[in-house]
């Protein structure tokens, strides 16, 4: 691949080497375009390197990712825009990958105008605005920074503010737009044939411009009004938590200040759900935003605690709620080990704002992930949760700890096109050194098992992923295949010694001391030889709000069940001959108001190893 360095040889405007450092703040009436030949050049907070490529002017500084690969998208190549700011600004852009050939860079310099010239992207940048245009297929994939707030194709925080034109798709995570021409620093330079918004009065805290039925930016009212320009015939939508809007003019509003504590009077973090969206409330409690319509509310705080029912009128209201523990998870931690945020496609969701929801469901640790990436995860110290970085490799393997700070392609997650199963596993656990814990779901089961038979795995996967009571029956026959593996699901408790720290949290998760599910906890220990089989006890602790209705205990010959109401301890016998021996619950709810059902599956237990005397 033939890479142009006609920056070198093309006249620069100021006079200035273009391989020289040349930190300086451009003067009005200057433009450029070079590749960054040192770290001083690059821009406060962005993704750029040195050796990538920089156009800027006094106003606006971009910087496009050199050929080699795609910040984000693992196995694409470069040319992209990856950094946009003011000179001193900080960059909220992620990556705009724009459609067409980004194979070769080439710069070129005229006095009005600095150009990065690609195959079939033109990035074009003058010298009086912070408008880069765009020509190229028109269309492209748009992300911001975890950080920021994405509205369409737009990116908005405290500090600055960058978009590009064209009408959004949004994917969540991404937003795909087509009819690109521009990115800009500035709503004015943006959409410059559009209106101004300058003295509407807005009873409001933010507005959201609609245009083509889709919403492409976000706008902060001060003082009741929202100033700079909108899109040619977009309209205005007012915003404001716990309040609904028809256009611009509010409807009606509506909070309830809820306290809830236990039955010691000690505050709790807790969630309000009315079915369908919930509400994290913390501790000492908070208002929560439910809009101007009554609900049926459920008040809840993870699943060693009672849950209750608040009617709530639909106008401000006050209330305080008592939940009571029903059970202490002295020696167990409840995980979350598969949260997906961004910057993964499915998901604008940030780590932060997850751990937030997640501490108030009784959560005490999560790993955070993202499809062929990894997220920025600062949540370690937070008041409530234990959180790490992990990293999804074609949606069938994730692995943790991993570090974002890597500028490698999709910051250095697995590169997992052409690995078999096996491959990809040994990529994602990362070496003797990285020594990273993995889990894998039944796709990739499958597809191991084609490679070779279960018990020559090498290596071998720490846990497997159950995402309902489906999955269980492949759990079981990988025991029967004598993989001695943790089970893992959406709430995942972890048996824990006196440290709660996240090593301790993995070790629990590497020597099997799991039960998988929705929130009940299943304990499954030995008695010994009882009458010539073998004495096992049977504890599950869960809540009454979830119902519990059967416990099943699965060996590797035979299957027996009880139906059950609530929690409780039972004592069971299993076959001398069996091997291994699982404990399985079910129940009604997941979840406090919601129709999906409540289960969980126990880590094994081996007669060999955990049973059998002296063993």
């Amino acid at each position: 691949m033939l890479l142009l360095l006609a920056a070198c040889a093309a006249p620069v405007t100021g006079g200035v080497d273009p391989a020289a450092c040349d930190p300086r703040t451009l003067a009005d009436g200057e433009v450029r375009a070079r590749q960054i030949p040192c770290g001083d050049e690059l821009v406060d907070g962005g993704e750029g390197r040195t050796g990538d490529w920089l156009l800027e002017n006094a106003h606006a500084r971009y910087v496009v990712r050199g050929t080699y690969a795609s910040l984000t998208r693992i196995g694409e190549e470069g040319g992209t825009l990856v950094d946009a700011a003011a000179p001193g600004g900080i960059d909220l852009l992620l990556e705009y990958l724009p459609d067409g050939d980004r194979s070769a860079i080439e710069a070129q310099n005229d006095p009005d105008e600095a150009r990065l010239v690609l195959p079939g992207v033109t990035y074009r940048l003058g010298t009086d605005d912070d408008v880069l245009y765009i020509d190229a297929a028109g269309a492209g994939v748009f992300q911001g920074k975890p950080t920021a707030t994405r509205t369409g194709a737009t990116i908005l925080d405290d500090e600055g503010f960058v978009g590009v034109d064209g009408a959004p798709v949004d994917l969540g995570g991404v937003a795909e737009v087509t009819g690109v021409t521009r990115a800009a620093l500035s709503r004015e330079g943006l959409w410059p044939d559009g209106s101004d918004m300058a003295g509407a009065l807005l009873d409001a805290d933010f507005v959201v411009l609609e245009s083509g039925g889709a919403a492409v930016a976000r706008v902060p009212v001060l003082d009741g009004a929202a100033t700079g320009r909108m899109p040619r015939g977009a309209f205005l939508v007012g915003e404001r938590e716990g309040c609904a809007y028809d256009g611009a003019t509010p409807i009606g509003c509506g909070w309830l200040q809820l306290r809830v504590a236990d039955e010691a009077g000690t505050d709790l973090v807790s969630t309000v759900t009315d079915g369908r969206r919930s509400w994290p409330v913390p501790r000492g409690g908070g208002r929560v935003p439910l809009g101007p319509e009554p609900k049926n509310l459920w008040v809840w705080a993870g699943p060693t605690y009672t849950a209750a029912v608040l009617a709530w009128p639909g106008v401000d209201t006050e209330a305080g709620v008592t939940l009571f523990r029903e059970w202490s998870p002295d020696d167990v931690v409840l995980a979350a080990p598969s949260v997906v945020v961004a910057p993964d496609p499915s998901s604008g969701v940030t780590p932060e704002a997850a751990a937030v929801e997640l501490a108030a469901e009784g959560v005490d640790f999560a790993v955070f992930l993202a499809e062929a990436e990894v997220p920025t995860v600062s949540v370690d110290e937070h008041d409530a949760i234990l959180g790490v970085a992990g990293s999804r490799a074609a949606g069938v393997v994730w692995s943790w700890p991993w570090s974002p700070n890597s500028r490698e392609p999709g910051h250095g997650a697995v590169p997992a096109d052409g690995l078999s199963a096996l491959d990809l596993l040994a990529a994602s656990e990362g070496g003797e050194s990285s020594a990273r814990l993995t889990v894998v779901d039944p796709l990739w089961v499958d597809r191991a098992r084609t490679e070779a038979a279960p018990y020559a795995w090498d290596p071998r996967p720490d846990a497997i992923w159950l995402d309902g009571t489906e999955d269980i029956p492949l759990y079981l026959a990988l025991l029967d295949d004598w993989v001695d593996i943790a089970p893992l699901g959406p709430r995942t408790w972890i048996g824990v010694d006196a440290d709660r720290n996240v090593p301790a949290y993995e070790a629990g998760i590497v020597d099997g001391r799991t039960t998988a599910g929705t929130g009940p906890r299943l304990a499954v220990t030995s008695r010994g030889r009882v009458n010539g089989a073998w004495g096992i006890d049977v504890t599950l602790d869960a809540p009454g709000w979830m119902g519990m209705q059967r416990v099943q205990i699965v060996t590797s010959t035979s299957t027996a069940s009880h139906d059950v109401e609530g929690g409780g301890r039972w004592k069971w016998t299993v076959p001398a001959d069996a091997t291994w021996v699982v404990a399985i619950a079910l129940g009604d709810h997941a979840t406090p108001g919601t129709p999906a059902p409540a289960w969980a599956v126990s880590a094994p237990l081996w007669i060999e190893r955990d049973v059998r005397p002296g063993r």
